[in-house]
């Protein structure tokens, strides 16, 4: 139980950045685009925002405690701060890669949720992975921007040829160490629960 607690903390420090940079960019966005720009991303980041409650209480379900300050959630998230205003196109490709790295980490906790046999989380952790396919679509929409592009962009390690920066930020740190650490408990929990 405690690695699905650890990886739902993990979706919440992730959602909770997303939306903080979807409000950023709501709040910045310029450029000819400026009104669908600024609409799309306050419906996205009001979407977001609206799931971090529920996010935090199937934590406490499960027996565990919700972070609840900044600096937990810096060590938590995958997604990297957004310190400077950058054009609206970059926005796009940012709230894309983003996304993607939030739908990476629902996954993972669905699958601990599975693992652990906790139907109702992992029913919930479906229907967000549905809505964050259908964000990344309107990102996708309004960028033309294929989904591979998207991920190619990142710099991801090649298959087989992955190093210690594990969430590809630039540094190795404990946050690489807890989420290699994740990413092979959850392949065990697989493994054993195919036997």
């Amino acid at each position: 139980m405690e690695e699905l607690i650890n990886n739902m903390k993990a979706v919440l420090a992730d959602s909770f950045a997303f939306y903080l940079k979807l409000h950023n960019f709501h709040w910045n966005v310029e450029g000819p685009n400026f009104p669908q720009y600024h609409e799309l991303f306050g419906n996205l980041y009001e979407e977001v925002f609206g799931a971090i409650d529920s996010i935090a209480e199937h934590i406490r379900a499960v027996g565990g405690y919700a972070p609840g300050s900044l600096s937990r959630y810096l060590d938590l998230t995958s997604i990297k701060d957004q310190n400077v205003v950058i054009n609206a196109d970059e926005m796009i490709r940012t709230a894309l890669i983003d996304n993607a790295k939030v739908i990476a980490c629902l996954t993972i906790a669905y699958e601990s949720a599975e693992a652990a046999n906790e139907l109702g989380l992992a029913n919930f952790l479906q229907d967000r992975i549905d809505i964050h396919k259908k964000h990344g679509w309107m990102l996708r929409a309004s960028s033309k921007t294929p989904i591979i592009a998207v991920v190619t962009t990142e710099a991801l390690d090649p298959v087989g040829k992955e190093d210690a920066d594990v969430n590809n930020d630039g540094k190795n740190d404990k946050t690489d160490d807890y989420i290699a650490k994740r990413r092979a408990a959850i392949t065990n929990a697989i493994k054993s629960s195919r036997k």
